[in-house]
């Protein structure tokens, strides 16, 4: 009865050792508050608003740049 269950005791044990899906969710956090920090300050510092959203749209898609550099190098 031991052997019936080890399969599913792997892969359990396998989805719990797996954290890709918890660091992504801590990039993409990252990637919102770089996103907002560098929009409103650019605001605050006297750039036209829609200079600013792409300024805080370039640090967002910086991080986004990150994660999938993460996810394609977490496969090998």
């Amino acid at each position: 009865m031991a052997d019936d269950l080890d399969p599913l005791h792997n892969a359990v044990r396998n989805a719990m050792n797996n954290n890709r899906g918890l660091w992504v969710a801590v990039i993409v956090t990252a990637g919102l508050f770089v996103a907002f920090a560098g929009g409103g300050l650019a605001w605050l510092g006297g750039t036209p608003v829609p200079l600013a959203v792409l300024a805080g749209a370039a640090g967002f898609a910086g991080l986004a740049l990150a994660v999938m550099t993460f996810l394609t190098r977490a496969q090998d």
